[in-house]
Parts: C-alpha cells; sequence; structure tokens
C-alpha cells in the first residue's frame, strides 16, 4: 500500500473579510482532511484568524499531519489606504449593484493619483 505524499499550498490574499473567508474556508477543509501543509500570503491583520484556524476555532484539525503558516506582507492593505486616502471605513452596502454605486459618495477624482 503507498502512502500519498503530503501537500502543501499556497494562497495569496487580501486580508478582507469577502476574499479571506474564501481562503480560510478552503484552508479548513483541507487541514481537516490531513495530510497537507497550507501556506497564506496576506497582510498581518489575517493573523488572528489564522491562529483561530489553527487552534481549532473553526473545528478540529489533525496537528500531527497538517500545518498552517502565515507569511505577512509588508505595507498597507486594501483597508488601510481605502481609509487613509479616502477617508472611508467601512465599504459595507445593500447587496447588488444600485446597493454598490452608492458607497460611491466622494469625489472620484481623487481615485487617479
Amino acid at each position: 500500500m503507498s502512502s500519498t505524499p503530503r501537500r502543501t499550498i499556497l494562497f495569496l490574499t487580501n486580508s478582507e473579510y469577502g476574499e479571506a473567508n474564501v481562503i480560510i474556508a478552503v484552508s479548513h477543509e483541507l487541514l481537516r482532511r490531513g495530510n497537507c501543509d497550507v501556506h497564506i500570503a496576506s497582510y498581518s491583520i489575517l493573523s488572528k484568524r489564522i491562529a483561530d484556524l489553527e487552534n481549532g476555532a473553526f473545528g478540529a484539525i489533525p496537528k500531527e499531519t497538517t500545518s498552517i503558516t502565515l507569511h505577512p506582507f509588508t505595507g498597507l492593505s486594501m483597508h488601510e489606504v481605502r481609509r487613509k486616502k479616502f477617508g472611508i471605513n467601512d465599504i459595507h452596502h445593500k447587496p447588488g449593484l444600485k446597493g454598490a454605486i452608492g458607497t460611491f459618495w466622494f469625489d472620484k477624482s481623487q481615485c487617479i493619483s
């Protein structure tokens, strides 16, 4: 009987929940199945959620056959740039195109530097 080789997977993601949630969920499933090393490259603000995943906050993972590692990016995250450059703390909006368009209240000429 041959054993399955241990897999190493690298994800690159922004730290914002809309994108990072998918990576966290897929990483959890891969880790839950075992025999996998997951690496996530993102901004350090995601480190608490990675630690929660590693510590079983989203469900148990077999630590003896898996590992998860965060490789932090340097620089500002998308959220930090949005806050510092445009003064926007939050982009939560109603669903759909009309809801999204309603978030663009600031002067769009500021977008191009």
